[in-house]
């Protein structure tokens, strides 16, 4: 099975077409790794805590994943999927309090986002002592 194989089954562990009822709306985490929200409620960890029943599982998944890739020597990969499930998704742009990456992919303002920052760090740093 390929890296980014088993990293899709992670992501799809939680969620897949399940959705749960949080405070007037609904989230779901689709096979893609989407949050999408519907209904009144934000996730911003106020009006019910969405932030830890819907965010937090997605972050530790992604988490897992790119650790794996990392500890497999998958770097683009890894940054891939960072890029597609954490800065370019809509819970980057919609999130209070969250902002998206800067040019480089460095920052991204989320709670734990430091694991982001390392991992996207820790990818380009392979990637230059590996001479590429």
């Amino acid at each position: 099975m390929k890296i980014s194989e088993q990293a899709k089954l992670l992501l799809e562990r939680w969620g897949g077409s399940s959705r749960r009822s949080l405070q007037g709306g609904h989230a779901s985490l689709s096979a893609t790794g989407r949050i999408l929200m519907n209904g009144g409620a934000r996730i911003d960890g106020g009006r019910g805590s969405l932030m830890d029943h819907t965010l937090e599982p997605m972050v530790e998944l992604v988490e897992q994943a790119v650790s794996h890739m990392l500890r497999h020597g998958a770097e683009d990969e890894a940054r891939a999927l960072i890029n597609r499930y954490v800065l370019q998704e809509p819970i980057a742009r919609s999130v209070k309090g969250v902002g998206v990456a800067d040019e480089r992919g460095f920052r991204l303002l989320l709670n734990r986002g430091e694991f982001f920052v390392a991992a996207w760090v820790a990818a380009g740093v392979q990637r230059k002592k590996r001479g590429c």
